[in-house]
């Protein structure tokens, strides 16, 4: 379809009431506006605040961008 987005193409492969579930090593906001494009629900993962140091798996748990996290976030969006 001619004008369309890119992101607008690739989020038409997905049904009108799928839920998106992003995650950055960044701010969340960075990705939480993927859920306006087509009207879907977003539950955007990333970092609130900074100063850590460790191993990445343990940074990841610590602020919840690990699988654990992404299970449950992407669980939030069937309540």
């Amino acid at each position: 379809m001619a004008g369309q987005s890119h992101v607008d193409r690739l989020l038409g492969a997905l049904g009108p009431h799928a839920g998106l579930v992003t995650v950055i090593d960044g701010s969340p906001g960075a990705l939480s506006w993927l859920g306006g494009v087509r009207g879907q629900k977003v539950s955007p993962l990333g970092l609130d605040r900074f100063g850590q140091t460790g191993d990445l798996p343990d940074l990841y748990r610590e602020y919840r961008l690990d699988a654990d996290a992404i299970v449950d976030a992407a669980a939030e969006l069937f309540l």
